[in-house]
């Protein structure tokens, strides 16, 4: 699969080692990104802007995964 793919060339495969750094990446991130993922990432966003660490609150933008 894809991650296998990116483990093969990570530097971190070569202090972690490949099996752990894709055992890390299937059990400990999360890649979904639903409605309220989006909506806590926006409001990130806006936070930051209000707070001058942004200078504007950026547009989101995806793509389609390839298959």
């Amino acid at each position: 699969d894809y991650l296998d793919q990116i483990a093969e060339t990570s530097k971190e495969s070569i202090w972690m080692g490949k099996d752990r750094l894709l055992a890390y990446w299937r059990n400990n991130i999360s890649y979904d990104f639903d409605q309220n993922s989006r909506a806590g990432l926006m409001l990130y966003y806006k936070k930051c802007y209000e707070n001058d660490l942004l200078s504007e609150i950026p547009e989101l933008h995806f793509i389609s995964p390839h298959k």
